[in-house]
């Protein structure tokens, strides 16, 4: 009778591993899933003749992942224009660049195609503050669709002006933007 009980335990011991591997398989598949596609982690490309914007990213971050949502839903309207790269400091090379350029996850740093640090801005954005941040940054034109000129006039203004706020160089760090009201 220990004999049979003793079977049945393994089996469902068996049973129960199986599934909890099953399970964990699915839910590994559906975080990989869902990953934004298309990022390149070759910071090499900085300085090689396109204009670079780099996220510096932590998965384990909820704001570096809101930021790189953002990022994702405006980055298709810069094909050709910008390329789009993560650093991502759970990887030694994506650590050593946050650390080089003293940037914190959710940050973006803007490169010039010549290599040159045009400027970052750090912290969770809107994807049309985006696109003002990114337009300013790489003096690019501004990118809004004539049917939603009017609408947002008044949201551009004042987003091109926190985009100038929060749009800093190397060598100007600002303590806290609260800091530069008048």
């Amino acid at each position: 009778m220990k004999e049979n009980n003793s079977t049945a335990f393994k089996k469902s011991r068996l049973t129960t591993n199986a599934v909890i591997a099953i399970f964990m398989t699915v839910i590994i598949g559906l975080a990989i899933w869902h990953l934004p596609r298309g990022y390149s982690v070759d910071l090499s490309q900085i300085g090689k003749g396109k204009n670079v914007a780099v996220q510096v990213h932590d998965h384990n971050l909820v704001n570096s992942t809101y930021l790189m949502e953002n990022l994702s839903k405006v980055r298709g309207e810069y094909e050709g224009v910008i390329e789009f790269v993560v650093a991502d400091v759970n990887i030694a090379e994506g650590r050593a660049f946050a650390q080089m350029h003293k940037a914190d996850p959710a940050t973006l740093l803007f490169f010039a195609p010549d290599g040159k640090h045009l400027g970052s801005v750090q912290g969770v954005q809107t994807p049309d503050a985006l696109k003002n941040i990114l337009n300013q940054a790489f003096n690019l034109e501004t990118r809004i669709s004539s049917e939603n000129s009017t609408k947002n006039n008044t949201n551009l203004k004042f987003t091109s002006l926190l985009a100038a706020v929060m749009l800093y160089t190397p060598n100007h760090v600002p303590e806290k933007i609260s800091r530069y009201r008048g």
